[in-house]
C-alpha cells in the first residue's frame, strides 16, 4: 500500500529471512528486466528497506527502522553508482 508521497509498503507474514531476500531480489530482477525492454528513455530505480514487525515497539517504531533501513540501501546504491562514474 502506498505509504507517503512516493513511498510504498509491503507487508508480508513470515519469520524467514531468505523468503524476504528473495521477495527483494525478485523484486530488483523484475525491475531490471523492465528497465531493459522496449528502450524506454527512462529507467526505475528505488531503494528497499525491510524490517521485523514487533508488537512491543510497535507501529512508529517499525515504520521507523523500515524507513531507516530504506534510506541506508539508498546511500550504499549512490556510493556504487559514483564508484561506476
Amino acid at each position: 500500500f502506498r505509504y507517503a508521497g512516493d513511498e510504498f509498503i509491503v507487508l508480508i507474514k513470515t519469520e524467514d529471512e531468505d523468503e524476504v531476500s528473495a521477495l527483494e531480489k525478485r523484486i530488483y530482477d523484475e525491475t531490471a528486466r523492465f528497465n531493459e525492454s522496449e528502450g524506454r528513455q527512462y529507467n526505475l530505480d528505488f531503494a528497499l528497506g525491510h524490517g521485523k514487525f514487533d508488537r512491543e515497539l510497535g507501529e512508529d517504531d517499525f515504520l521507523k527502522s523500515i524507513d531507516k533501513a530504506m534510506y541506508e540501501n539508498k546511500a550504499v546504491a549512490h556510493r556504487q553508482a559514483n564508484m561506476i562514474e
